[in-house]
C-alpha cells in the first residue's frame, strides 16, 4: 500500500490557491514547490485575512484625539458596528488578498503576496470607506485603520495613512496604551542581569529598508527592548506561516506512518461508524469548517484533522 499525503497537499495548493494562471513563471514556481512550501504560502496568504467573528473593540487615546477620527466618524463608527458583530471585513482589506503569491522575481516589497508591516509587527490596516466597489471591496485612498485583531479582542490604534506603514507611533501606542495584551513582546533578562537599551537604535526609514530586506528589527521605547510579534523571514513571509506549515507537515508524516504500520486502529475506527475501512485508501486533503485542516478519506468519508 502506498499513499503519498504529500502529494494530496500539493494537489489541494495547486488547485486551490489564488495566483494568475495566466501567467507562466508563476504557475511554474507554483508546480515546482513541495508541499511545506506551499503551505507556507497558503498560511501566510490566511495570515492577511480577518476570520470573522466577533470581538471586543479597544481603542487607543491616540485614536480618540485624533482630530481625523471625527471628520470620518459615520464610516469609523461603521466599520467598529461591523467588528463588534463579526462582519466580514474582506472588503475593507487590502485588494492583494485575492493573491496568494506573485512573482519571486521582484524584491520582497514588491510582491503583491506579501503585507510586510501585517507579516513583522501583526498589524492590519483598513480602508474605512463604506462605499462599496463592484469588486467586493471598499473604496480605496486615505485614511486607513490601524488595527490588531485577536480571536476575541481587535485593538485600534490609529487612523494615517499610507505613508505610516513603519511609524514608531504605531509601536509605541501597542506599548504603552495595550502593555497587557500581548500586542508586542518585551524582551526580558533572567534575575540579576539588566537590559539596558539598544546599542543601535534604527530609526523608521532604516528600519523600513531593513524590513523591505526580510530583516526583522528591535525597537526601544521608554527604555525598553521589544522584538516583534510576528516576524519576517529572509523570503519575506511570516515566521508563524514557516512554524504552521511545519506542524502540519508533521502531524502529516505521523498519520502517513500510522497507515502503514496500524492499519487496525483505521479498521476499527471504520466499524465504529457503520463502515469497512478500504484495502487501498484514497485520500484528499482540503478546509475543514469553519477552519482548520484535514484529510479526507473518499470512500468512507472519514476526516483526519491535522491542524
Amino acid at each position: 500500500m502506498t499513499i503519498d499525503l504529500k502529494a494530496a497537499i500539493r494537489k489541494w495548493a495547486i488547485d486551490t490557491l489564488p495566483y494568475d494562471h495566466s501567467d507562466a513563471d508563476i504557475a511554474a514556481e507554483f508546480k515546482r514547490k513541495g508541499a511545506t512550501e506551499l503551505l507556507i504560502i497558503y498560511h501566510n496568504w490566511m495570515s492577511r485575512h480577518i476570520f470573522a467573528m466577533p470581538r471586543k473593540v479597544h481603542i487607543s487615546a491616540a485614536y480618540e484625539a485624533n482630530p481625523t477620527t471625527t471628520q470620518r466618524k459615520t464610516d469609523l463608527d461603521a466599520l467598529i458596528e461591523k467588528i463588534e458583530k463579526g462582519n466580514d471585513l474582506t472588503p475593507h482589506l487590502s485588494t492583494r488578498v485575492n493573491i496568494s503569491l506573485d512573482s519571486l522575481s521582484k524584491k520582497i516589497n514588491r510582491r503583491k503576496h506579501l503585507d510586510l508591516m501585517l507579516i513583522e509587527w501583526e498589524v492590519h490596516h483598513l480602508h474605512i470607506s463604506q462605499k462599496m466597489r463592484s469588486d467586493g471591496f471598499v473604496e480605496r485612498g486615505n485614511p486607513l485603520l490601524f488595527a490588531v485583531f485577536h480571536v476575541f479582542d481587535a485593538y485600534l490604534i490609529d487612523v494615517m495613512t499610507h505613508d505610516d506603514f513603519n511609524r514608531d507611533h504605531i509601536l509605541e501606542i501597542m506599548v504603552r496604551e495595550f502593555p497587557d495584551a500581548g500586542l508586542i513582546h518585551e524582551l526580558k533578562v533572567g534575575p540579576g542581569e539588566e537590559m539596558r537599551g539598544l546599542v543601535r537604535r534604527h530609526n523608521e526609514n532604516e528600519r523600513t529598508v531593513l524590513r523591505n530586506a526580510g530583516i526583522n528589527t528591535l525597537v526601544e521605547i521608554d527604555g525598553k527592548v521589544y522584538k516583534p510579534a510576528g516576524g519576517i523571514t529572509a523570503a519575506g513571509t511570516s515566521v508563524r506561516a514557516s512554524m504552521a506549515a511545519d506542524a502540519v507537515i508533521r502531524a502529516t508524516e505521523r498519520l502517513d506512518a500510522s497507515l502503514v504500520n496500524d492499519r487496525a486502529q483505521f479498521q476499527r475506527l471504520a466499524q465504529d461508524h457503520g463502515l469497512i475501512w478500504p484495502s487501498d485508501p484514497t485520500f484528499e486533503f482540503g478546509l475543514l469548517k469553519p477552519r482548520g485542516l484535514a484529510f479526507k478519506e473518499l470512500s468512507t468519508n472519514l476526516a483526519f484533522i491535522i491542524a
